[in-house]
């Protein structure tokens, strides 16, 4: 069986993050086209050096060996408390692009010839680490940008590129490029009304309409104005509780303390992916209120919204922003709602109406899961994938 290593570094796996899911899913999918599929990954202190998931053989590396560990967690990259600018996150940066790519390059070209592998994927925030394998052991690579990381080592080596946003892609890329969006696992995304009386209990949300949120509490992830909106939408209909699910939830919590929310919103902390869909069915509404204005992300956008289409296959009225990766998701009125990003009233105003209608919820919900089932399998996107690397190869002479 022909065999590719997916080279993701930065990802810890498994993990409550949307990098996690992505890089297991598309894996798993690939494995079950009949791909062998070698993921080089982060090692975490406690974590097997080697372990399989689902099929899919995973490689973890640290990504800051010995001393460097203590420097990692003072930088705003590997931690917290650093600006992006300092002379230590600077520092960092230039290890990850340097060093440690190298490091991963190498660990990848020895994997690569160990298991007689045919390709190499790099996801962008290798930061050239399988472009190095590709030119250490000559087989063809293909790239997979999500973030704004990219190598311009990667960028030329590659032999094709996927990306989930057009702003994210050099434009000496550009031709290469192939757009495409995430998907999701309809075979745990998925209505169940059992499960969803169960977390309300658990939590004593019976007797409330729930509006839910799944994420990692990014600053550009929008929670605050979801906060802020469930403080107006209180004034009219108290019995509406969120439902806020995720690691890294710290701020959040004390915005919510200061709103004067701590009845309204319950927060779970990082929960295990194969419990998310119990959570997102406990809800009557989900959100996805990314807000990228005056961020880091305000030019780039954001990758592909896992989030979205999870709500969306469980069969949830789903409200997200006016991001056009969001809007490529969510048809306004049909499969959910769209609100202005950063307007905290509109969204209010959705939720408000939403929860005083539940045809209408209904009726979104049911849209919103036939057409992730129909358009939004990972299968399809790793078939993708799959096609893009025998084209690579057959160019390749092999």
């Amino acid at each position: 069986m022909a065999g590719i290593c997916y080279v993701a570094p930065d990802v810890e796996i498994p993990s409550p993050r949307g990098a996690s899911t992505h890089v297991v899913e598309l894996s798993a999918a690939l494995q079950s086209l009949g791909t062998d599929v070698h993921v080089v990954c982060l090692r975490s202190p406690g974590q097997l050096k080697t372990e399989t998931i689902r099929g899919v053989t995973f490689h973890r590396v640290y990504r800051a060996p010995g001393g460097l560990a203590v420097f990692r967690k003072r930088t705003s990259i590997g931690g917290r408390g650093r600006s992006p600018d300092s002379f230590l996150s600077r520092s960092y940066r230039f290890y990850l692009q340097t060093v440690n790519a190298l490091r991963v390059g190498l660990k990848t070209s020895k994997l690569v010839r160990d298991f007689k592998l045919v390709g190499i994927l790099e996801r962008e925030t290798a930061f050239g680490a399988g472009a190095l394998a590709s030119l250490f052991t000559g087989r063809p690579m293909l790239l997979e940008i999500i973030g704004p990381k990219t190598s311009p080592l990667s960028v030329r080596r590659c032999s094709h590129l996927f990306a989930y946003s057009e702003a994210m892609v050099p434009v000496g890329g550009r031709w290469k490029a192939e757009y495409v969006e995430a998907a999701v696992n309809t075979e745990i995304f998925k209505d169940d009304p059992v499960a969803a009386r169960t977390i309300k209990a658990k939590y004593g949300l019976e007797r409330s309409i729930v509006v839910g949120y799944v994420g990692t509490f990014q600053s550009f992830h929008g929670v605050n104005d979801l906060l802020d909106a469930a403080k107006l939408v209180r004034v009219s209909l108290p019995t509406v509780k969120l439902l806020l699910v995720g690691p890294r939830s710290a701020g959040a919590i004390a915005y919510a303390k200061k709103l004067g929310l701590q009845n309204t919103a319950v927060f779970t902390g990082p929960v295990p992916y194969e419990q998310i869909p119990a959570l997102i069915n406990a809800a009557d509404i989900l959100v996805a209120p990314y807000n990228i204005l005056g961020s880091e992300r305000d030019v780039q956008g954001i990758g592909s919204p896992l989030k979205v289409l999870e709500y969306m296959a469980v069969g949830k009225a789903t409200i997200g922003s006016s991001l056009p990766q969001v809007q490529s998701m969510i048809s306004d009125r049909t499969t959910g709602l769209i609100f202005p990003q950063g307007d905290a009233r509109a969204l209010a105003d959705k939720i408000v109406s939403l929860a005083m209608n539940e045809d209408e919820r209904i009726r979104l919900g049911t849209n919103a899961s036939r057409t992730a089932k129909e358009r939004y399998s990972w299968r399809h996107l790793a078939e993708k994938f799959g096609t893009a690397m025998a084209r690579a190869r057959l160019k390749a002479g092999e």
